[in-house]
């Protein structure tokens, strides 16, 4: 069994992802913002927001926060001390990474 950090755990790939690396006996620390999460209907937030949830539910350990603070990054990674990292944090839309290049940039 391996400890794995996966960033952007909870998003829609990492959700899965995630879900996988569980369900095959790993220990697996998500790491996610979650503010940047935009669903273009109520029942699409809800499906998603269920799906993510359950994620968590069955047994992944929640890191708030984001690539961006490098800081942070590496007391989480002195923290977890995980065997693997698996980068998948993002911004969920490409409109939104035009909008904020650096921020894109910087992860």
């Amino acid at each position: 069994m391996a400890r794995i950090l996966i960033t952007g755990g909870v998003g829609f790939v990492g959700s899965h992802t995630t879900r996988s690396l569980l369900d095959a006996g790993h220990e697996v620390w998500a790491l996610d913002y979650f503010h940047r999460y935009i669903h273009p209907t109520p029942l699409t937030f809800i499906e998603n927001t269920q799906y993510r949830l359950d994620v968590l539910l069955a047994g992944a350990h929640m890191v708030y926060g984001t690539t961006s603070y490098k800081d942070d990054l590496r007391r989480h990674l002195s923290t977890i001390q995980p065997d693997y990292v698996v980068h998948l944090a993002a911004l969920p839309l490409a409109n939104r990474a035009i909008q904020a290049t650096q921020e894109a940039l910087d992860g």
